[in-house]
């Protein structure tokens, strides 16, 4: 189906882009976090105060697979507009 063949390029495409991000000052407690596996992880606060750069941290020390999506991506909103006209 063309539409995953296009979702999956999009999220490929995101996630190399996140991986290669600075990674920025280490925060020392980011390992008292207790992230359970299989389940989204959301990260709430104020604006400027590194919610992005401890997403970007905890993303460095998985070990396991990731799915990152980026609404603001204009591809991602380019199909979503494709599937919704």
């Amino acid at each position: 189906m063309k539409s995953q063949a296009q979702i999956s390029t999009v999220l490929d495409s995101q996630k190399e882009q996140v991986v290669k991000k600075a990674k920025g000052i280490s925060r020392y407690r980011k390992n008292e976090l207790a992230l359970i596996e299989n389940f989204a992880c959301i990260i709430t606060g104020i604006r400027r105060c590194g919610k992005s750069t401890l997403m970007l941290q905890l993303i460095d020390n998985c070990e396991t697979d990731f799915l990152y999506l980026n609404f603001e991506d204009m591809w991602l909103i380019l199909f979503l507009l494709s599937i919704i006209l």
